[in-house]
């Protein structure tokens, strides 16, 4: 049967899509990304993400190369093992974890395999409210699986958590977990006094996708060893990995049984591709993480300094200190959709939100540029642009220009290790 939307007066053509997508792969390599939520690959790993192997089925390792489920035999996946096993060893260091999962496709089905694994219908989850920096889905997917529902207090005025009046409202409602779903925030949660509020019998889950790249690089906080009994996260914005997901579990005996669940009901492929890539980049985090999440830090103080000098309302922490990780809130004056839009209009990506009070900011991020290559001198240019780009002067040209001078990714392995073997300090 001829499909037409290939074909035009009897002759094969090409859909313009194919051409706007190209094009849009070429734009964003000249976009300057402020964005809290993106980050870039090595190129080791962005090489085995686009394997052919995701063509394929990872089901396990197998026996002989051969994997066998009930009546079920399949093609195994030796050669994967000594990988992801070496990856998964230096994440449970790295995260003080007993156990760990590289096999959620994204942070939210890594939420949901927790929620349901370590959870009921009909148990009490407490979650955090969009307005206190949330995800948006957290609340949907409790109540859609059964669960009873209720929100976390949060403190404004010292920018956490209310422990007191968490403790309150998750005894009063007899709730089984708290789950801190939290995209917008400074400094590291209050888990060692939520621990002593809450009890030992309540389980506390760390989503931790926003800063799971700091803390792998012991520049946050250590949530499991704080007293979180689980850490979910996804994989892609200060872990500098492919879209995915991850579970880490304090109690490897706890952790068994959660797993097993996870394992049997809420995945079958693992797309092979994203776990190799993902491995690859937690090896990297554990070689070059300190240096990378201390840079991020850095950067980001010292752009909030900038910007501060220029006159702009930057949200503190205390004196001379604007945040302890990747993000920092700029106030603003303007429609969040005029404001992004001029943005990029000079080649520059940001987000914005109206978390924790109702004034909107600039949630930047400076991970993705960290990643890059950037330092400090290089972030005073930043400030200028952003400095211009909210007086409404167009500066995209200076920006693209900037921004050519950052091609290569640090932090990472490049495509020659793949001819050599990897020679490093573990």
């Amino acid at each position: 049967m001829s499909n037409t939307l290939f074909e035009k007066g009897g002759e094969r053509m090409v859909p313009h899509y194919f051409e706007q997508i190209s094009t849009l792969e070429s734009d964003y390599d000249e976009i300057l990304h402020l964005t809290a939520n993106e980050n870039v690959m090595s190129d080791l790993a962005l090489h085995f993400y686009r394997s052919k192997l995701a063509h394929r089925y990872n089901m396990g390792e197998g026996v002989d190369g051969v994997f066998v489920h009930s009546n079920f035999a399949a093609k195994g996946m030796p050669e994967i093992s000594e990988l992801i096993n070496d990856a998964s060893v230096r994440l449970k260091v790295m995260l003080n974890a007993g156990l760990v999962n590289l096999n959620c496709l994204s942070g939210v089905h890594a939420m949901i395999s927790v929620l349901l694994s370590t959870t009921d219908p009909g148990d009490r989850i407490m979650t955090v409210s969009s307005k206190h920096g949330g995800h948006f889905c957290t609340k949907g997917i409790v109540e859609r699986s059964g669960r009873g529902h209720v929100f976390a207090e949060y403190d404004h005025a010292n920018i956490t958590f209310s422990v007191d009046g968490i403790a309150e409202i998750f005894k009063k409602n007899n709730c089984k977990a708290l789950y801190l779903d939290t995209s917008v925030l400074l400094k590291p949660h209050p888990i060692k006094l939520l621990r002593e509020a809450l009890g030992n019998e309540a389980i506390i889950i760390y989503d931790a996708s926003h800063t799971i790249g700091l803390i792998m690089g012991g520049k946050f906080q250590s949530p499991l060893l704080e007293g979180a009994n689980i850490i979910v996260a996804n994989t892609h914005k200060t872990l500098p990995g492919p879209h995915h997901g991850l579970i880490a579990f304090r109690d490897e005996a706890d952790a068994q049984d959660f797993n097993k669940i996870i394992h049997n009901n809420f995945y079958s492929s693992t797309h092979i591709n994203s776990v190799i890539a993902l491995a690859i980049t937690i090896i990297e985090m554990d070689i070059w993480g300190k240096e990378y999440a201390d840079q991020i830090v850095r950067n980001s103080n010292h752009l909030g300094s900038c910007l501060e000098q220029y006159g702009y309302n930057v949200r503190k922490l205390g004196q001379n200190r604007f945040t302890e990780n990747h993000q920092l809130h700029v106030y603003i004056n303007e429609e969040n959709k005029i404001i992004v839009k001029r943005f990029l209009d000079n080649n520059m990506s940001v987000n914005t939100s109206k978390a924790l009070g109702n004034d909107l900011f600039l949630r930047l991020g400076l991970q993705e540029v960290t990643r890059r290559g950037m330092k400090e001198k290089d972030i005073e240019q930043i400030a200028v642009f952003i400095k211009k780009i909210l007086r409404d002067e167009y500066v995209k040209k200076d920006v693209i220009d900037f921004n050519s001078k950052f091609i290569n990714v640090n932090y990472g392995f490049g495509m020659e290790h793949i001819h050599k073997p990897m020679v490093f300090n573990s």
